[in-house]
């Protein structure tokens, strides 16, 4: 049967997944659905970006599968005992097999039986058929298949860009804006050793559904690209995501410079760095980059930007010096004068978000739901210090560093990890480092914590019905943590070799692409029946019937009332005002884009 397996699970850490996502707020107006798509569907039918579609019985990845992975199909328990697998173009049937009994999946309530056809290698187009239930949507199987995932993922990031024109295609649908926030936080700099200095900070990605620019994540969501590209350059070196091409660099690290040369602009002269970009009363509903008018300002410094800034920019010093030694120079020095404040700083600073609730003369208060008031991307852990220290001292080697770094790494690795628990990014790029000075017993340990973490991702993913890595764990951003998975899986691998990592790892991919109890991609404009009305203010403020694209869906909550508590894998909605499970981030696309990277050609 499906059941449920519990895991590294913090009852902290899941304590902050559980809070609002800093890209909305449950009191602020939302947004109604795009009003320009077609609506009126028949009973039944559900928009896609072609028209109204019948959803599929039959529940399978609808990108495709590669040759020698697991291929799985879920269904509701019918009285079949058998599928075929049918060529999609002849309709021939290539392959018989047997269904397996049905059994229970809490996390849904229903009742449903699997079709197994990973025997089956051969390049080409197909879908699976069971007699009276029906088919599922067609999808590929090839070596290729996760090239346009990887490709859209980043198409996603291009068009999360801030300060610049963006323009883009998908099909027949073009997706533009001209530059906007052009004035971006070039008022007052209200603290630091700047004092009261005009300092602009345009430019890199808006991070989520909102224009919000945020120190925390942003460094979080490159450390996936870097490490994709670290691993997986020569297959990344095709990706061509940007209109007209990158120039010198190739797109995925042009893109990801894009994110870098906006975080230079955080940083004040002393070192620290700002913890955010935002606005001083929460964002107006459907409107467009560019018919933002919000005044942006910087909010001050706090430890947990310094320490991640330090972080990102070692790492890219180490990533862009093949290709660009004197970039590389410079994110380098960023990072030394970064950690300096750090190491002179008298104790942990807080980002004090809430210094725009000002007053006027007569002490009345002029804003008293301010967005500053919201403490976006803090976290009280001091791990961020230790994965700046990690990447610091990979790119300088300071061996006092390392001691720093080896009487500090966890002694476990959360299955559930994202921005707010970066130690595990920490010990990860630990145990990639190449360096012979480190402890044997501390690379040990550290591989215990990391295989152990890996092997409870394994048995999730086994127990669960749609092979969710994460096993019950339904919340903010869930299929941002759940794709995350895959970086602890490949490190894993890369440590201690098993057959059952890498057939887990794909199966995250999986349950995005379309086999889930929705039987829907989640991931906009690809794949079957995607997301037409994500939490995505350019999507729905401009007057293109579908969505931006390539932009992964936050995923089922089960803060999300709408359905009922015990069943949290259907609490999806594909509207708009859903920000709880249908929001948009740069964490979540980021993990998208590491997944498929790794499994690339």
């Amino acid at each position: 049967m499906f059941g449920r397996t519990s895991g590294l699970i913090g009852l902290a850490s899941l304590g902050l997944m559980l809070g609002c996502d800093p890209g909305s707020s449950p009191d602020a107006p939302q947004p109604y659905v795009n009003s320009t798509l077609p609506q009126g569907c028949a009973t039944g039918e559900l928009l896609s970006p072609t028209g109204c579609v019948a959803p599929k019985p039959v529940r399978v990845n609808s990108v495709g599968y590669l040759p020698e992975r697991m291929k799985l199909a879920t269904l509701r328990a019918s009285k079949a005992k058998t599928f075929d697998l049918l060529d999609a173009k002849t309709r021939k049937s290539v392959l018989s097999g047997k269904l397996t009994a049905s059994a229970l999946d809490p996390d849904t309530g229903e009742s449903l039986q699997r079709a197994d056809f990973s025997s089956f290698k051969t390049p080409g187009r197909y879908l699976v058929s069971v007699a009276g239930v029906g088919e599922s949507a067609e999808f590929a199987i090839g070596g290729a298949v996760y090239a346009e995932v990887a490709r859209l993922a980043m198409l996603g990031f291009y068009g999360q860009r801030c300060g610049s024109a963006v323009e883009l295609t998908l099909g027949s649908a073009k997706y533009a804006h001209a530059a906007c926030h052009l004035a971006d936080a070039s008022t007052e700099l209200l603290a630091g050793a700047d004092g009261k200095s005009k300092h602009s900070g345009v430019g890199g990605w808006h991070d989520a559904g909102d224009y919000g620019k945020y120190t925390a994540n942003a460094a979080f969501s490159l450390a996936f690209l870097l490490r994709a590209w670290e691993e997986s350059s020569a297959a990344l070196g095709g990706i061509k995501h940007i209109p007209g091409g990158a120039g010198k660099l190739p797109d995925w690290l042009a893109e990801a410079k894009v994110q870098l040369d906006q975080l230079f602009t955080m940083q004040l002269t002393d070192g620290s760095v700002s913890h955010q970009i935002g606005v001083e009363v929460f964002p107006a509903g459907d409107v467009t980059p560019t018919s933002d008018g919000d005044t942006r300002r910087f909010a001050p410094p706090s430890t947990v930007a310094t320490a991640d800034f330090v972080a990102i920019m070692a790492m890219a010093s180490r990533v862009y010096k093949p290709l660009d030694a004197a970039y590389a120079g410079k994110c380098l020095k960023a990072a030394e004068v970064a950690q300096a404040f750090l190491d002179g700083a008298a104790a942990p600073l807080r980002p004090k978000l809430d210094h725009l609730g000002r007053t006027d003369a007569s002490g009345k208060v002029l804003c008293s739901s301010c967005w500053f008031t919201h403490d976006a991307y803090f976290s009280e852990t001091q791990d961020d210090e230790l994965w700046a220290a990690v990447e610091l001292w990979r790119a300088n080697h300071d061996p006092k560093l390392l001691t720093r770094i080896e009487s500090s790494l966890p002694s476990s690795v959360s299955v559930n990890f994202d921005w707010a628990q970066v130690g595990d990014l920490a010990l990860l790029e630990y145990l990639s480092a190449s360096d012979p000075s480190r402890s044997p017993a501390a690379v040990t340990a550290a591989s215990d914590a990391l295989v152990a973490s890996a092997t409870t991702i394994v048995n999730n993913t086994k127990a669960s019905a749609y092979g969710r890595g994460i096993g019950a764990m339904y919340y903010w951003g869930s299929n941002g943590v759940l794709l995350r998975t895959v970086m602890i899986l490949r490190a894993a691998n890369a440590v201690r070799p098993t057959p059952d990592f890498v057939a887990a790892e794909s199966q995250q991919l999986d349950y995005v692409l379309g086999h889930n109890a929705f039987g829907r991609s989640m991931v906009t404009g690809l794949g079957f029946l995607p997301p037409m009305n994500p939490h995505h203010r350019p999507s729905s403020g401009d007057s293109i019937p579908a969505p931006w694209p390539g932009l992964l869906i936050g995923g089922p909550n089960g803060q999300d009332s709408s359905v009922s508590a015990s069943t949290p894998g259907l609490a999806w909605s594909d509207t708009v005002g859903d920000f709880r499970s249908n929001e948009v981030a740069i964490n979540w696309n980021a993990a998208l884009a590491y997944a498929a990277a790794g499994l690339l050609p």
